[in-house]
């Protein structure tokens, strides 16, 4: 028998800090389903902040006239299979003939 995560252990998978920022415990509000629901929703931080950053860098290169190229590749699931398939650019990049 596999006991479920508890609230705590959820919400670190979620990268939620174990403290809040008056420094006592992080307290979520709401009944057991409804914190479980709130951590479940949650974006993680670190992905969050990866996500903010990129669109901010995207906003000035576009306000300064830069053009931006999308990056990486994208994952896709074929055949029950997760995949990764570059971009056209990284696959340029890998040749050399970028």
């Amino acid at each position: 028998w596999h006991r479920p995560f508890s609230l705590k252990e959820l919400a670190r998978l979620q990268s939620f800090p174990d403290d809040g920022h008056d420094g006592r415990p992080l307290q979520l509000a709401g009944t057991l389903d409804e914190q479980r629901m709130q951590i479940g929703n949650a974006v993680p931080f670190a992905a969050a902040r990866v996500i903010a950053e990129l669109m901010l860098a995207t906003l000035l290169a576009s306000k300064l006239g830069v053009p931006v190229w999308g990056g990486g590749g994208i994952w896709v699931r074929e055949a029950g299979v997760l995949q990764w398939h570059a971009s056209s650019r990284d696959q340029a990049d890998m040749r050399g003939t970028a």
